[in-house]
């Protein structure tokens, strides 16, 4: 073998270790943020890689605790930051001149590395998916606040100081209520809560001497609650809640509903997912 073939030989070589790096490092991207440019000896990009993608566990955490329009836009910025990254280490590991990699923690610990992050991606989703339920609304019940179809988040941790006359919630259908199944999801305004005074005047409600919405049709469905006309009163019991719905002519109340029990109470915080306004709280 001549002087040239051999040099001919050490190239190809050289250009085939090179290319099995660089679909290596492709690779351990894709399990693992960060540990492409780590392969390529890019650590501080690996390293601001990696944080920028565990830093969705924390964000995620503080939407799934505390959400609000902060939580929600400090996790969209985490989510695009850790992206716009990793789409990044995707394009430069396939073009970039390789180094000696570094860091070692992403590189000769891949595997632990990629358990910790997985780890952190399924505790994120797991915050989120403990902390928040969606419904679509199935009616016209709560027209025109909500129209039919419309998609609601709704969040599962209650506030109770929030749980009162004028607030709308999720709740579990009652065994008793004329309408629908037990335990279907149902969205309604609270009217009255527990110890306040009910009755009917005029083809309204009465809550308290004050006057309030017009009296639900309560149509072809059985009554299942009666509620007496003025000057008689029903006294609303112990964790229980009178619920309406804003719609007298497409929606129900407690009349045919019953009373929503305090422990059937799912949530009371809501926002729209839909072209009326994404992620908007529902008053």
């Amino acid at each position: 073998m001549s002087s040239d073939d051999a040099a001919t030989n050490g190239v190809g070589t050289c250009l085939k270790d090179e290319g099995e790096i660089r679909n290596k490092a492709v690779k351990r991207a894709w399990f693992c943020p960060g540990a492409g440019f780590a392969l390529a000896g890019y650590g501080t990009y690996a390293i601001a890689t990696f944080v920028a993608s565990l830093g969705i566990l924390p964000a995620a955490g503080w939407v799934a605790f505390q959400p609000s329009a902060a939580s929600l836009g400090t996790a969209i910025a985490v989510l695009a930051i850790s992206t716009v990254l990793w789409i990044a280490e995707q394009i430069s590991v396939k073009k970039a001149a390789l180094h000696t990699p570094s860091p070692a923690v992403l590189d000769r610990q891949f595997v632990a590395s990629t358990c910790t992050m997985w780890l952190a991606v399924l505790l994120a989703v797991g915050l989120v998916m403990s902390a928040f339920g969606s419904l679509r609304i199935a009616g016209s019940g709560m027209k025109p606040t909500l129209e039919k179809a419309e998609r609601l988040i709704y969040y599962k941790h209650i506030d109770w100081q929030s749980v009162k006359p004028g607030a709308i919630i999720v709740y579990e259908n009652a065994n008793d209520s004329g309408w629908g199944k037990p335990g279907w999801l149902v969205v309604s305004r609270i009217l009255a809560g527990p110890g306040d005074n009910i009755s009917i005047q005029n083809g309204k409600y009465i809550v308290n001497d004050a006057a309030g919405p017009a009296v639900a049709s309560a149509s072809e469905r059985g009554v299942v609650l009666d509620v007496p006309s003025s000057p008689e009163s029903l006294a609303v019991p112990n964790d229980c809640y009178f619920i309406v719905q804003d719609s007298p002519s497409g929606g129900f109340d407690s009349r045919v509903l019953s009373w929503v029990r305090a422990d059937n109470i799912v949530g009371s915080r809501l926002w729209r997912f839909s072209d009326r306004g994404i992620c908007q709280a529902v008053k």
